[in-house]
């Protein structure tokens, strides 16, 4: 099942209330394709209470892009033995198809880990916490078998929010 735009406005229109968001952040909000995808997964993987999953997802996602919390939510050593550790919390579904769900954590894994890439030299300046620059995880090891494992389940409907080669980042708005 596909994410459409209305069930989009209405799940972010919630989601604006609940966090008191202004106008321009609830804009913000529904042109975030990561936000897009955390909520499209249980759609797409057609689960028990799809709206309920994905408002819970997407709680989460607000908890941890908000700078009050960020820290909280920030990549320790704790999350370093599993790629989808820190994503655990994004991974909680009642039935649906386990192989679309799969696609979508590993995507979102993906994301997660361009985002480290992406944050090295920025992350070294700060001496903030990365597990690719703390030579924790090999980036090319770990993005082979990531893009492996969401290729090998098509889903056109993810694909319309994300595509593999749409990531640009996990915590960007755009």
């Amino acid at each position: 099942m596909e994410l459409n735009n209305d069930m989009w406005n209405q799940l972010t229109e919630k989601i604006a209330s609940t966090f008191r968001l202004t106008e321009n952040e609830l804009i913000g909000l529904r042109k975030n394709k990561v936000a897009k995808l955390i909520a499209a997964i249980p759609f797409n993987a057609e689960c028990e209470n799809m709206e309920r999953t994905s408002l819970t997802h997407l709680s989460t996602y607000m908890l941890a892009k908000d700078p009050a919390c960020k820290p909280v939510f920030s990549h320790n050593e704790s999350d370093d033995s599993h790629i989808l550790n820190r994503i655990k919390p994004l991974n909680t579904f009642r039935g649906g198809l386990n192989s679309i769900i799969k696609r979508g954590i590993n995507l979102l894994g993906l994301i997660q880990l361009e985002d480290h890439q992406h944050d090295l030299e920025i992350d070294k300046k700060e001496n903030k916490y990365n597990p690719i620059l703390n030579g924790i995880w090999n980036y090319t090891k770990q993005r082979k078998m990531l893009v492996s494992a969401i290729g090998g389940t098509p889903c056109p409907a993810m694909d319309k929010v994300m595509t593999i080669e749409g990531i640009d980042g996990f915590w960007k708005a755009g």
